[in-house]
Parts: structure tokens; C-alpha cells; sequence
């Protein structure tokens, strides 16, 4: 790595150092240390699981008078995160099993392509993941928000992530089958059933496109339909 004379620190910046210095520190950077580290991750979030999210570097947009080291990596790490094909996200942990259910195996984590992004709100997301997973939807990933923050900005314009939506739910019941999975796991509570439907609505309401209920049997109509 390239060092001031006096300072013995990083090249830096063009005006305190030779370009080539610059620019070799640069790749460094970019190439050595933000991919080298990408690797190391995939390691950490193997071994940590959801833990392991408290080793991703801060995102270039939350960092905090960031210096030009800082800031290069930062960026270049992210660069490649939002298009790297490694397991880097744990699954969701499935909701305790209702008697006469097998508990659902969730301990391989998920590339960003197989994964099933839930940037909901807290609130939204303790109702609508357990709903998803006692319908069979396991591929789902809860990352901290400071994670969410840099993997929007990371994948803007280069990967499509995969969202819990409104307009996703809504696909997912209207499967006959899930919906009838629904139902009868909701008639186990009937206290809370009416609450449940309300809070489903509300959410695939969100979705304001003209058919965004079309196709879901949430509620039995008065002929049995």
C-alpha cells in the first residue's frame, strides 16, 4: 500500500500523493479488501446467522464523517453485495409449529436471488411473515434496517429484488389451497379471526390497483361460496 512520506498513512486523496500511489491504493481498496471481505462475510453470516448482520460494513450513505478509505470500501463492498451470488441472508425464523405440524427447517441462508425481501414495517411484518410461512413461503429474509438501507440503494437500476408486497400476498392467496390453509388455521382462534381478516385487508388494500381483492376467499359469502 502506498504510505505518505511523513505521515505513514494510506494515499488518500491526489493532492496529498503521487496518482500512481492514488490509484493503487484505490485497488486496494476495491479490489482487495472489499471483496476479501464480501467472502469473509459469507463465512460470518454462515456461522452467525441473523447475528452475523452486526459484521456488515455501515452503508456509504450512514457513515459518519467518512474519510476517502472509508468511503471507497464502503461503496465497492456494497457494489458487489447487491450483485453477488453468495448465501449471505438467513432466513426468516418460522413461527412455533401448531400441534400435529413439523417444525420448518430454515438453517440454509438465501442468495439474493432466492430470497424473499421483508422491508415492511415492524408492525406489518409480525403479522404478514407468519402468515406467509404457515402458507409455505419459507425463502423469506428480515434484515436490520440499516442492511435494507444499503441493499436499496445498492441494487437501484442493477438487481430486482423480490418484495413482501400487498400485490405479493395477494398472488399468494389466490391459490385455492393456501387460502383454505388460511382459513382453517385462522378458525382455530375464532376470537382473533375477525381482528386477523381486518388487518389482512388493510394491508392488501395498500395494494391500490382495482382488483387488488379479486380472487382471494378471505370471508365465506352467505351461500357458502
Amino acid at each position: 500500500m502506498a504510505l505518505h512520506s511523513e505521515k505513514q498513512a494510506p494515499i488518500s486523496e491526489e493532492k496529498n500523493g503521487l496518482p500512481e500511489g492514488l490509484r493503487w491504493n484505490n485497488w486496494i481498496f476495491k479490489e482487495g479488501i472489499a471483496i476479501l471481505y464480501l467472502v469473509f462475510l459469507r463465512h460470518l453470516m454462515k456461522l452467525h446467522g441473523i447475528s452475523g448482520y452486526r459484521f456488515w460494513p455501515t452503508p456509504p450513505s450512514e457513515l459518519k464523517n467518512p474519510d476517502h478509505v472509508s468511503l471507497t470500501i464502503s461503496t465497492e463492498f456494497w457494489k458487489r453485495a447487491g450483485k453477488s451470488s453468495f448465501n449471505l441472508y438467513p432466513q426468516t425464523p418460522s413461527p412455533p409449529p401448531t400441534p400435529g405440524t413439523s417444525q420448518l427447517q430454515t438453517s440454509e441462508n438465501l442468495s439474493i436471488k432466492t430470497a424473499i425481501f421483508d422491508f415492511l414495517s415492524a408492525e406489518q411484518s409480525q403479522f404478514i411473515v407468519p402468515l406467509l410461512m404457515r402458507l409455505g413461503v419459507t425463502n423469506i429474509v428480515t434484515p436490520p434496517p440499516t442492511i435494507v438501507e444499503g441493499l436499496i440503494r445498492a441494487t437501484t437500476g442493477e438487481v430486482s429484488l423480490l418484495l413482501v408486497t400487498p400485490a405479493y400476498v395477494r398472488d399468494i392467496l389466490r391459490n385455492p389451497t393456501r387460502c383454505k390453509l388460511l382459513q382453517d388455521h385462522w378458525k382455530k382462534d375464532p376470537e382473533s379471526l375477525m381482528s386477523n381478516i381486518s388487518k389482512l385487508i388493510s394491508f392488501l388494500l395498500e395494494d391500490t390497483s382495482e382488483d387488488c381483492l379479486t380472487g382471494c376467499s378471505l370471508l365465506p359469502l352467505d351461500g357458502g361460496s
